[in-house]
């Protein structure tokens, strides 16, 4: 991505990834900022694959939540959008769910900014990878069913205008 290396970041006291293909990354944005990640401060990249993966921010109660975001990849794609995600994450307070990772947007790097209680900004980058080959053959599972299903229509309409039935593949 533009020449930069990023690396995908693991479990630690500010994040812990998915524990399952329903879950969320989440990141602690109140202990992220006390491990010091702002002001440029390296640290690794929450990688989030597209089409399934969200993650949810979580501060303390009655924070208010509000991820800025800016790109970090200058391919046109990532630049075209402020966000990576299928909608605008907003503000909430306490926790803040994204949506899945747009796959117009995959191979792309972002910053994310938060407000943190000492006055600096928190900056955890994000990528957003790409889906990965379970989830690739999940989509294509339900493609085929699709064709099949297709398949099956256009055989009965056949049947239906012709009054012959058609051969079977």
């Amino acid at each position: 991505m533009d020449g930069k290396k990023y690396k995908c970041r693991v479990d630690d006291s500010a994040y812990s990834p998915p524990v399952s293909s329903n879950d969320f990354h989440r990141y602690s944005v109140r202990d992220g900022c006390s491990l010091g990640e702002n002001g440029g401060t390296p640290h690794d990249a929450i990688c989030i694959s597209s089409e399934s993966d969200r993650i949810m921010w979580i501060g303390k109660k009655g924070d208010t939540i509000t991820p800025k975001i800016k790109p970090l990849t200058n391919a046109s794609q990532c630049m075209a959008h402020l966000h990576p995600f299928k909608y605008d994450p907003g503000s909430r307070k306490d926790f803040l769910v994204s949506g899945e990772a747009d796959a117009n947007y995959e191979r792309c790097a972002y910053e994310v900014l938060f407000q943190c209680p000492s006055g600096d900004k928190g900056d955890p980058h994000i990528i957003i990878k790409s889906s990965s080959a379970q989830q690739l053959a999940a989509v294509m599972q339900r493609k085929s069913a699709d064709v099949a299903n297709l398949a099956k229509i256009l055989n009965d309409k056949l049947k239906k205008s012709n009054g012959v039935s058609p051969p079977q593949p």
